[in-house]
């Protein structure tokens, strides 16, 4: 919980490996375009964490997990 409030990095650089279509969209995403993550973004966004403002260690628990984890990039 620490890192997902308190992130390392406010965003990750990564770099597309394949053409990429991005679904439900007319979107490509060419190989070799940099991408930006916003991982802070990620992180405080209610529709991936619950009143995210909040810490709640135990929202990482299996027993009652509440978040998405496509959302979450601890360490990258």
């Amino acid at each position: 919980e620490t890192l997902r409030k308190y992130p390392g990095l406010p965003f990750l650089n990564r770099e597309c490996t394949l053409d990429y279509k991005v679904p439900e969209s007319e979107l490509v995403i060419r190989k070799g375009t940099q991408l930006v993550l916003p991982i802070y973004g990620f992180s405080m966004d209610k529709k991936y964490f619950p009143e995210p403002e909040r810490y709640v260690p135990e929202r990482f628990a299996e027993a009652t997990k509440n978040y998405d984890e496509k959302a979450y990039y601890p360490f990258g």
